[in-house]
């Protein structure tokens, strides 16, 4: 899985922030294009969120550009940076990958990092997502209100790590339990679980270990 932790920026952000600022109340959504398979769910992939951010972002000078770094110490880490051209301001985030997919099969792997690099594509730009195109062009072009920062925090790591290893005590139930989880929380990926989302998940999967003896 992904911790996402703000790591460093330039000495100063002004112009980037005012840059930034202005990118956002001329945005419009990405439209939510693939269906993941295992869940029936709609989101939009990488391809489509570039395609509605890029444009707006260049506009104001401002890109988005990814590195992926491996040490001994952290494992795969993704840095994530936006970056405005002109005046050489920066800010950084870095994502410690954690990846299920087994590091020996590059394909699996490759895919896991093009999800983690969607989610900080999100998270970087503040892009919104629709499920279908948005008619309305004034609506279109206004930078819509997102949801409070405490609901959208990503969980720790060391949660979700304890929350996949009680699932795993589960032998038969904890992939199914795991889907349920996933769709009552309105995410693609346990990877995306809020941190406000915690307690629940952890309240539910402990109801199923006392209802099957395993508590």
């Amino acid at each position: 899985m992904q911790d996402i932790e703000y790591v460093s920026q330039s000495v100063k952000i002004d112009v980037l922030r005012v840059s930034l600022l202005k990118a956002r109340s001329d945005m419009g959504t990405a439209v939510k294009n693939k269906i993941n398979p295992h869940f029936k769910s709609k989101y939009a992939d990488l391809e489509a969120l570039r395609d509605a951010a890029d444009p707006i972002l260049e506009k104001y000078g401002l890109m988005v550009e990814n590195e992926l770094v491996y040490t001994k110490e952290n494992g795969h880490v993704l840095y994530t940076n936006l970056v405005h051209a002109a005046s050489d301001q920066w800010k950084n985030y870095s994502q410690m990958l954690i990846s299920p997919a087994k590091i020996n099969d590059p394909q699996s792997f490759g895919a896991f990092v093009t999800y983690v690099e969607r989610y900080a594509y999100k998270l970087v730009t503040g892009i919104n997502v629709s499920d279908e195109t948005d008619d309305d062009g004034e609506r279109a072009n206004k930078w819509q209100r997102q949801q409070p920062v405490e609901d959208k925090q990503p969980a720790m790591q060391t949660d979700i790590s304890n929350i996949v290893a009680q699932l795993q005590s589960l032998p038969g139930e904890g992939k199914k339990l795991e889907a349920w989880l996933i769709e009552k929380a309105e995410i693609e990926n346990l990877l995306e679980l809020p941190a406000s989302r915690v307690n629940w998940a952890l309240s539910i999967i402990k109801k199923a270990k006392e209802r099957d003896g395993n508590a």
